[in-house]
């Protein structure tokens, strides 16, 4: 026993000094979290390498990313250390990986390499819009606005915020002049496709929930936001991608076109004997209000 706390401690040590911060330590379990930091060099590389084109991508990179957070545990004398450091990357790297399956499946070869070329053409094309809009100049607009402050009243029983819902199949949660969040379903566990990119890690399990959203806006809009959980000890879940076998096949809850309701899922891989206690939806970066389900 002696020999697994200098181990663990070490670890904290080094990680410490590597600018962690401990969040809680409960018996063989630490949970420890590293701030994202802004690299000026990243932003200036991917400037001058794009010529200017793609400047946006490294800000809105920093913004998708979150914390680092890792788990670190002693389990039959070894050290075991979960981290959601390359979660990011999944979520991104999954639904081309479905699409380009998809691709693989078609039946013609003209189809076949239409299927290919498409998104590379998107791609190319966006990169030059991009260019024009960048070199067009133009002044940018200033987004966010200050938090206002209320004052505190007593009230018998505070009004349920409708921002807020109670995380079970049929909650309903909204964004004023917004969108309208909707619980279908919650597969826990989802029983993944046998298929080489989805491989969950030692001791987790994946969770699925099936949601609705509802335009409420004026015009039509398109999902960019982000999913995150949490469970019962803190942990936090950035939302990815799953195939569940004999279920529906929804698309990834990002990039959707939302004009009046659309379908759509969000997955996390779940540590084994760990419940979700709250999912929370962030529709962007400039807004402070965000949709939250929490557990009972």
């Amino acid at each position: 026993m002696a020999s697994e706390y200098r181990s663990l401690q070490q670890e904290i040590a080094r990680r410490t000094a590597g600018g962690y911060e401990m969040v809680w330590e409960r018996g063989n379990e630490v949970q420890m979290r590293r701030g994202k930091r802004f690299s000026i060099w990243w932003f200036l590389l991917w400037t001058i390498f794009s010529l200017g084109a793609l400047f946006w991508l490294y800000p809105l990179w920093h913004w998708a990313k979150r914390d680092e957070l890792v788990l670190l545990r002693m389990e039959g004398g070894r050290l075991l250390v979960t981290s959601n450091r390359w979660q990011l990357l999944q979520t991104i790297s999954a639904p081309v990986r479905a699409y380009f399956r998809w691709a693989g499946r078609r039946q013609s070869s003209w189809t076949k390499a239409l299927a290919y070329v498409t998104p590379l053409a998107v791609v190319l094309v966006a990169i030059i819009v991009a260019g024009a809009v960048a070199g067009g100049g133009g002044e940018g607009e200033e987004a966010g606005k200050p938090a206002g402050t209320a004052a505190v009243t007593v009230a018998p029983a505070p009004k349920p915020k409708p921002n807020e819902a109670t995380l079970a199949v049929g909650a309903v949660a909204e964004l004023k002049d917004g969108v309208r969040l909707s619980i279908d379903k919650i597969l826990d566990p989802c029983i993944l496709e046998s298929t080489p990119f989805q491989e969950l890690e030692p001791g987790t399990r994946m969770v699925v929930h099936e949601l609705t959203f509802e335009n409420l806006a004026k015009e039509q809009q398109t999902i960019l936001g982000q999913f995150r959980a949490k469970d019962g000890t803190g942990f936090e879940y950035d939302g990815t991608f799953a195939t569940c076998g004999g279920e529906r096949d929804l698309p990834f809850c990002f990039l959707e076109d939302l004009v009046t309701t659309t379908e759509c899922e969000v997955a996390f891989e779940v540590r084994e004997g760990q419940q979700i206690v709250e999912l929370r939806y962030d529709p962007n970066p400039f807004t402070t209000t965000d949709i939250v389900f929490r557990a009972p």
